[in-house]
């Protein structure tokens, strides 16, 4: 019996011992990975920065060298912006046919339905009467989220086109008269309209760039960084360098 028992014992310690080994050697692949991606995520527009500076792992010991150096870019590095800014986007004029009056659920309170009228761009809700009426008829700003479910409900982006459907769906998200307001300009590439929208006083440098799909005529909404000079995810708009090129015509670092 009892070298049964000591049989167990030294088993279950092997056990352990091989445990512990898969869970360093996990360990360290994972901090290895971890490490080469946080290098691969700053472009070379934090790379031109860092040149300049001294940010040797030796100044700052016990940091996050990679986390550091992001935070110290932010505070150094500033955006000068340069051209004409529009506060709106100006909607095409809607068919004649929406100049009705369609009713929109309340989300936050029953039994209350507000009226749309598409083709005036108007809601009978308390946000749009306060704060929305009184902007031009074709201002972007206008949409207030009954307008928005009303315009998905009808299927307007088969009568308009698709780049404004994408702002629609994508930059009604601030309060029209809130600080943190979009700007837009826009500018063409091959022929195609871009736009680009950025909220004022957003701490975090990232641009909504609107524009068409790889080797498709729709447009999505990009997001491009160009102080890391890097898209979010990867994923970039067809003719990217000629996008660049024409954005960096406004945008630049200082």
């Amino acid at each position: 019996m009892p070298q049964k028992i000591g049989i167990i014992t030294t088993n279950k310690r092997s056990a352990m011992t091989f445990t512990i080994v898969i869970l360093i050697i996990i360990a360290v692949i994972y901090f290895l990975s971890k490490s080469k991606k946080d290098n691969d995520y700053i472009g070379p527009g934090y790379q031109k920065w860092k040149a300049e500076n001294d940010l040797s792992r030796d100044t700052m010991p016990n940091v996050s060298f990679t986390k550091m150096n992001i935070e110290r870019t932010k505070e150094k590095l500033k955006l000068k912006i340069e051209g004409e800014l529009e506060d709106t986007y100006l909607l095409p004029p809607f068919d004649d046919k929406h100049n009705k009056i369609i009713l929109c659920k309340s989300e936050s309170i029953k039994k209350i339905k507000y009226e749309v009228n598409l083709y005036q761009l108007t809601c009978t809700c308390p946000n749009f009467t306060a704060h929305r009426s009184t902007l031009p008829q074709n201002d972007i700003r206008r949409i207030c989220k009954h307008i928005k479910k009303v315009m998905e409900d009808v299927k307007l982006e088969n009568e308009i086109d698709n780049l404004s459907y994408r702002i629609i769906l994508c930059a009604t998200d601030v309060h029209p008269k809130s600080e943190q307001g979009r700007l837009f300009f826009t500018f063409s590439v091959n022929g195609n309209p871009v736009a680009v929208s950025f909220k004022k006083g957003n701490s975090k440098p990232w641009f909504d760039v609107f524009a068409k799909q790889p080797y498709k005529t729709t447009y999505e909404m990009y997001g491009y960084n160009p102080i890391e000079d890097r898209w979010s995810y990867n994923e970039h708009p067809a003719y990217e360098e000629s996008v660049l090129k024409e954005f960096k015509k406004v945008v630049s670092l200082m």
